[in-house]
């Protein structure tokens, strides 16, 4: 998320260094990619420069940048050379996994300056992680940019004019949010979905606020963009007058493949908790359809509540949390090798963690560290899908940002016990 345009902001952002039916789905429409060059699982030895710390992590190791000029494919062609987070999204019908990065920053134009993006998609669809990400293009961007899909905020049109032209290229964007930042993506029915969230302010902390959480969607496989109207999670609006959703200020969404998609929420910066909503899949685009987990008991019958009214329920609820803070940037997946779905953030704004549950809403396991500042300096994010896996999930992969000595995201791979 460092930029030219907010120079301040590039150690701050830096530094700040988601079901109701029950159980599992019966077949998760999660794709089940090959295992690459290494040999059957049960076969494995822990490789050098690798470490765990749990007894549920075979091992964990560092497979390089997967974006930069230092990567397995050099993302500079696509004017990326500085970028973070890493949000992964899957096209069955294609074979093709997208991944959507934060602000990035070309640091070599020809003029010397930087041209600057809110945020870039890249594909592939080389399943096999083994030597690193085989990018194979970039999505085109809107309103007249070289990539940006997400609107753009009118600060960002008035400081880089050379590359998206007058204020009439602005999108719809809430008065005084300095970028828009994916935070997850899905397909559905042949539709690509991407949330984002408008940020505000940050400060000297590394935490951010955000003013709402919104969706762009994409019919022709993410070669145009359009906002989804009425689809917005309000944390405040352009007069900081306190909204009924700064909990989904970053949403992260999963595709339940019973019916329902999953939105998994938590506020701008990293020291809330996961709260939970969801929708049915004709609904999607129905904002007041959308019901959200406010409590289970005993029995493990969850409660939901539906719509504006169901967010103001559990705003101010601290039951209503299905994971307690602090926690960062999330992703979730459902992993066929553990039988469980698995959430990956980072925790106590210090390490990357990953917990289990039989079901969506949980009870979540235990963390599981999965590395922490000793691995990889000024390490945050920490996002994976159920496409970037291979022996039926036992080995896993990550994006994971390092925001110094170098900003850019590394690949994670993570081998379970």
């Amino acid at each position: 998320m460092k930029k030219s345009l907010i120079g301040a902001f590039a150690l701050l952002f830096g530094a700040l260094a988601v079901f109701a039916g029950c159980g599992k789905p019966t077949e998760p429409k999660d794709p089940k990619p090959g295992p690459g060059d290494d040999p059957p699982a049960e076969e494995w030895t822990v490789p050098e420069n690798s470490w765990s710390y749990s007894d549920r992590i075979f091992y964990v190791r560092d497979l390089g940048f997967a974006t930069g000029p230092n990567a397995h494919v050099n993302t500079s062609q696509w004017n990326m050379t500085a970028t973070d987070l890493g949000f992964a999204f899957y096209d069955e019908e294609l074979g093709r996994l997208y991944a959507a990065f934060g602000d990035t920053n070309n640091n070599a134009t020809p003029d010397g300056g930087r041209e600057w993006n809110t945020n870039v998609i890249l594909y592939t669809d080389d399943l096999d992680f083994t030597k690193g990400v085989n990018w194979q293009g970039a999505l085109p961007g809107q309103n007249g940019s070289t990539r940006t899909v997400t609107p753009l905020p009118q600060n960002v049109v008035d400081s880089n004019r050379k590359y998206w032209g007058d204020g009439a290229h602005a999108g719809d964007v809430t008065a005084g949010a300095t970028t828009c930042i994916p935070t997850g993506g899905l397909v559905l029915g042949g539709t690509y979905y991407l949330w984002y969230m408008e940020v505000g302010a940050f400060d000297a902390t590394g935490e951010w606020d955000v003013y709402r959480s919104c969706v762009v969607k994409s019919s022709d496989k993410g070669q145009t963009w359009t906002r989804v109207e009425g689809l917005e999670w309000v944390s405040k609006d352009a007069g900081q007058t306190a909204g009924i959703a700064p909990n989904f200020g970053q949403i992260y969404p999963l595709d339940g493949g019973d019916g329902y998609v999953y939105i998994y929420g938590i506020p701008g910066g990293r020291s809330g908790g996961v709260k939970l909503g969801r929708v049915a899949y004709g609904d999607i685009e129905d904002f007041e359809s959308y019901e959200y987990y406010k409590s289970k008991d005993a029995s493990g019958t969850v409660t939901w509540r539906k719509g504006s009214n169901g967010l103001k329920s559990i705003k101010t609820d601290n039951n209503s949390y299905i994971v307690a803070p602090s926690c960062g940037e999330i992703s979730v997946h459902y992993n066929a090798y553990l039988q469980r779905y698995v959430m990956s953030y980072m925790q106590n704004n210090s390490k990357i963690v990953i917990r289990r549950s039989a079901t969506p809403w949980g009870d979540w396991s235990a963390s599981d560290i999965i590395m922490d500042q000793s691995n990889l300096q000024g390490l945050y994010g920490g996002f994976s899908h159920a496409a970037m896996s291979d022996h039926d999930g036992k080995r896993i992969y990550l994006f994971v940002s390092e925001w110094y000595p170098t900003y850019n995201v590394h690949l994670i791979e993570v081998v379970f016990a």
